[in-house]
């Protein structure tokens, strides 16, 4: 019973066994470091983000509201994208 509905490996060793077997059926050479770092970005994505707002607004608005923002409101600090604009501009 290899394909289980439920599993007892957390999400790290399961992308962990699949990034692996991956590697090894299509006869890749990559460093443990990439692995590692495939790994985690999987993992990254199933865990759940504790910050996000729990209103029932699209994300293409959220998304627009965050481009148009830059960090005008009060007592928040500017968006990366502000931060990182090129001198001058």
């Amino acid at each position: 019973m290899e394909d289980a509905i439920v599993r007892q490996d957390t999400p790290t060793e399961y992308f962990c066994g699949l990034v692996e077997s991956a590697i090894q059926r299509q006869h890749l050479s990559a460093r443990e470091v990439a692995s590692f770092y495939v790994v985690n970005l999987l993992a990254g994505f199933i865990r759940s983000d504790r910050s996000a707002p729990d209103d029932n607004q699209a994300l293409g608005v959220r998304f627009v509201k965050a481009l148009g923002a830059d960090g005008q409101q009060t007592g928040r600090k500017p968006s990366r994208r502000a931060r990182n604009r090129p001198c001058g501009t």
